[in-house]
């Protein structure tokens, strides 16, 4: 686990997941919150 982050987690639904765990990008970066906003509405467009 781990790696998926703002610039790949498009490519983790694309490959078939339902869902992604988010480690190291959020709690990496200067702005959190902000970058999880970022990939939950990504991962909305996604989910079922």
């Amino acid at each position: 686990m781990g790696g998926i982050n703002l610039f790949n987690i498009l490519e983790v639904y694309r490959a078939g997941f339902d869902d992604v765990a988010l480690l190291g990008a959020v709690w990496q970066n200067n702005n959190p919150i902000k970058e999880f906003k970022k990939c939950q509405k990504i991962a909305r467009l996604y989910s079922h």
